[in-house]
């Protein structure tokens, strides 16, 4: 079959977005967290999430990087373009409360409901992980980087649609307060002038740590993927 080594990491891909969505999807998560716990749920959810993500990355290495799929051109740099902002994203989506993660829906009883980068995005995270991931597909142009990071591309978009409605659905009005003054889409609630740009709870160590964090993965990036990124 032609292209039957690139098989193990399509399947890896497929696993590794289901293992995200399925478990935590509203037909299956009440299920779940009622047989084993609330800790118990979350424990084998990460559990199986990283080895699916483990399983990703060992067929991506196995897998031949030799069909390419167009001419990169001077697409091969935009990750350079795009990892600062992917950095940034992620850095100020984990460090501050976000009532779409996990066990931080108390967020949604304060005053101020949407700070920081939640002004700009409720899903920092996931737009984090679609620019890495885009950005890199692009630049590799191959098959095996198409269902690789591809695979995270479709986890990260699929994903804010997911916690969306799953949190629509078990949070309610709360949710929907919230909802009104953030938006899916990066700036949208901004400039749809139902929240308000703040550099400085975006700037600060924040955006000094991404920064700090872009330079070492730069550095590091041919010891460590073996491909210099200039």
């Amino acid at each position: 079959m032609e292209n039957a080594e690139f098989i193990p990491l399509a399947l890896a891909g497929v696993s590794f977005v289901a293992a995200h969505l399925l478990p935590s999807s509203l037909a299956l998560r009440p299920r779940l967290v009622r047989i084993l716990g609330e800790n118990g749920y979350l424990a084998a959810y990460t559990l199986f999430a990283f080895a699916t993500f483990g399983w990703l990355c060992h067929a991506y290495v196995q897998a031949p990087h030799t069909v390419m799929l167009w001419n990169p051109g001077v697409l091969r740099f935009l990750p350079l373009l795009l990892m600062p902002v992917a950095l940034w994203f992620i850095v100020c989506g984990v460090s501050g409360p976000n009532p779409s993660s996990v066990r931080q829906e108390q967020k949604l009883a304060e005053a101020e409901v949407a700070s920081g980068m939640l002004r700009i995005t409720r899903h920092p995270v996931q737009w984090g992980i679609a620019l890495f991931a885009l950005g890199h597909l692009l630049a590799n142009a191959d098959l095996a980087a198409l269902l690789f990071f591809g695979a995270l591309l479709l986890l990260a978009t699929l994903g804010m649609y997911h916690i969306d409605q799953r949190k629509a659905a078990t949070l309610g009005e709360p949710w929907q307060r919230f909802v009104a003054v953030t938006s899916l889409l990066p700036l949208g609630a901004v400039l749809a002038g139902r929240n308000r740009f703040v550099i400085s709870e975006l700037g600060g160590w924040r955006l000094l740590f991404a920064g700090a964090l872009y330079l070492i993965l730069l550095l590091a990036h041919p010891w460590v993927i073996g491909v210099s990124p200039f």
